[in-house]
């Protein structure tokens, strides 16, 4: 079932407060390449920041630890593992006797509500005594708390929880969520990345078009039903987004690896990024929101909600709205076409000197529009837009520096470019990840070195800014 839309003012949403929201993302006071907002389980409005559209999968980051929670569900109304269960009883071929006294107290519903007793992402990453071995490493390291003693937020945990799961059903854990949430909900195109072990990256893997995130919201938001038929408990739905563990991430509280928020009865999937799913059963409303930040989050409870259900409001043509929703874009660089000194030369192959994108040489071809990269003896030619984007593949994967799982994907980039005087300023939105690059390039006037001053928009993970040369 494709989710239904609406104008905002049949389902209770006043289109003044739509109209100001979009303004605000217009004007860059607020941030995100996505929204898709539903009342009553209808669409009653949505973006994507051009370049950025509805058919681009998207890294959810820690929102994947979500699913996680909603597979917990189902493993345990099959029977097959229990909120009780002692983590170290499914892994007896890594823990062995005598077991440390705090893991053996360790059970599942201390991975739900990230209370293992390990220490937070942040510090434990460097605590670890098993290097790339997620399982080993989380179960064989000393816990510093008592389990259930505190909220400590752990990716790893997550990974352990997943792998009961696959255990405890014998089915791959990936495949075990697909038959269960994804196939009932009508999503059959995604991406899940693996760790380099081969499993399943159950902490932040997963790559979900937005409109399909927003199902899921709606299945949570609906204790557990979607299209009128029962996808999870509703005792478990309640139990996942209730505040089980004080303060959390956001201070709002922790459900079973969902956090809770502000407005009553609210609560959220979350992603690294400012990847979010909003769930407001008060409000009967579920709200994506891809790339953006608790800024965008706090305008929508301040300017959409107290709107809601008001009978006197003044309607707006949806023509309005849906055109100011085309005009939430990424600037494109500005100048000219061709520089007349440069345009038929500059085809030289450029070898780099090393550089994190994993690019060895580079090649321009003005008269097309087009560059080409080189991984050794892979190539791939990319289309340069001129007051348009113009999407490629490319091998210049913007993920290589700042992760090592695997994705075994190339990375979708639209590209824009101008001449800016004797400097050619491209823009690279990568559209299925969120970043976007700045290369400024020039040549020298023999045009046997190329410079490439690159900059990163969004250096949350990794900065990648520096100035890589080459010659020819």
């Amino acid at each position: 079932m494709d989710l239904p839309k609406a104008r905002p003012t049949d389902m209770g949403v006043c289109e003044a407060s739509v109209e100001k929201l979009i303004d605000q993302f217009i004007s860059g006071a607020l941030q995100a390449n996505a929204m898709v907002m539903s009342r009553h389980g209808v669409v009653v409005s949505e973006f994507f920041r051009t370049p950025f559209n509805a058919a681009n999968f998207h890294p959810v980051a820690s929102i994947t630890k979500s699913i996680v929670s909603i597979a917990t569900g189902f493993a345990i109304a099959e029977g097959l593992i229990s909120v009780d269960d002692t983590v170290v009883s499914y892994f007896s071929d890594v823990v062995k006797p005598p077991i440390e006294a705090k893991l053996a107290k360790m059970k599942i519903e201390h991975l739900l509500t990230m209370t293992s007793g390990h220490l937070p992402d942040w510090e434990f990453q460097n605590t670890h005594v098993a290097g790339h071995e997620v399982i080993n490493t989380i179960l064989l390291t000393p816990l510093t708390d008592e389990p259930g003693e505190k909220f400590s937020y752990n990716t790893d945990g997550v990974n352990v929880l997943s792998q009961i799961i696959e255990r405890a059903s014998g089915v791959r854990f990936d495949k075990y969520v697909h038959d269960r949430l994804f196939a009932p909900l009508n999503i059959h195109h995604y991406i899940w990345e693996k760790e380099l072990i081969g499993i399943t990256n159950a902490g932040f893997g997963l790559h979900l078009r937005a409109q399909d995130l927003l199902k899921i919201g709606i299945m949570m938001l609906h204790n557990g039903e979607y299209d009128k038929k029962r996808i999870l408990s509703a005792e478990y739905v309640a139990r996942a987004g209730a505040s089980l563990v004080d303060g959390g991430m956001f201070g709002h509280g922790y459900g079973y690896l969902f956090h809770r928020q502000a407005p009553e009865g609210s609560y959220m999937a979350q992603g690294g990024g400012g990847q979010y799913c909003l769930i407001l059963p008060k409000q009967d409303m579920v709200i994506v929101l891809y790339d953006s930040n608790d800024k965008a989050v706090q305008a929508i409870w301040d300017i959409i909600l107290p709107g809601l259900d008001n009978k006197s409001e003044t309607k707006i043509d949806p023509s309005v709205l849906e055109n100011k929703a085309k005009q939430i874009v990424i600037e494109m660089p500005t100048g000219e076409r061709y520089n007349p000194a440069q345009v038929n030369e500059a085809t030289k192959k450029y070898a780099l000197e090393s550089n994190s994108l994993g690019v060895t040489h580079i090649s321009f071809c003005f008269d097309r529009y087009e560059m080409t990269l080189y991984e050794n003896e892979k190539s791939c030619v990319c289309k340069i837009g001129y007051g348009e984007w113009l999407e490629s593949d490319t091998y210049a994967d913007p993920t290589a520096a700042c992760t090592q799982h695997i994705c075994g994907l190339h990375t979708p980039v639209s590209i824009a470019a101008a001449w800016e005087g004797d400097i050619f300023h491209m823009k690279q939105v990568y559209t299925t990840i969120g970043y976007i690059d700045d290369m400024y390039i020039s040549f020298s006037n023999d045009l046997r070195e190329i410079s490439i001053d690159y900059k990163r928009n969004d250096k949350g993970f990794v900065d990648l800014d520096k100035v890589i040369t080459g010659t020819a």
